[in-house]
């Protein structure tokens, strides 16, 4: 956690309505995008919702005196992709939507397993988050960015080829290459994954 991250932590129990001012400046457009790229079929007006709900989230964390273990940002980015995916996820049984299987490919969720875990099992959970986030920063470029725009904020393949200007079947192959990787280097570790 950075210096400044650690200050605005301070305020947010201090100071909330100034804490909170300090970190939705920061980190709002990343949230954001974050929350847009999840909810994309939901609409603006629940990504707004989604946005403002992780705020509070974290807040409410703070509140309640509960430690953030990483940074403030990742705890943050956490929150919006948690937050959004439960949105999505009621909005689709809501109106009866299917998922597109092409858009969805292999989300986070897939990589990490399906199951939420249950309050006994958060230790495991964040064991395995923190073995994905070193294997992923462990990849080279642009792998790393391609996975980072694809499996964390939700970036569809056309967005990132467009964005890291590279081809669209370059970032396929890519992305199922770096599958294939980050499977093994995560079994070596004992995580196991769902197919």
């Amino acid at each position: 956690m950075t210096k400044e991250e650690r200050e605005w932590l301070k305020l947010l129990r201090s100071s909330p309505e100034e804490g909170m001012m300090r970190v939705i400046d920061a980190y709002a457009p990343s949230v954001k995008t974050i929350c847009a790229n999840i909810l994309r079929s939901a609409g603006s007006a629940m990504v707004e919702d989604a946005m403002e709900e992780s705020f509070i989230r974290l807040w409410e964390h703070v509140r309640d005196g509960r430690k953030v273990h990483s940074s403030l940002k990742s705890y943050l980015y956490q929150i919006a992709r948690n937050v959004s995916l439960d949105m999505l996820r009621k909005y689709k049984r809501d109106t009866h939507m299917s998922l597109d299987a092409s858009e969805e490919e292999w989300g986070i969720e897939e990589i990490l397993g399906k199951e939420i875990p249950s309050t006994e099992d958060v230790f495991f959970w964040k064991q395995r988050e923190r073995q994905l986030h070193q294997a992923v920063a462990g990849m080279e470029e642009p792998d790393r960015s391609i996975f980072l725009l694809r499996y964390f904020y939700f970036y569809k393949v056309r967005q990132i080829a467009d964005l890291l200007g590279l081809e669209e079947d370059n970032v396929e192959s890519r992305i199922r290459r770096g599958l294939k990787k980050l499977r093994k280097s995560l079994s070596e570790q004992g995580v196991t994954l769902v197919y």
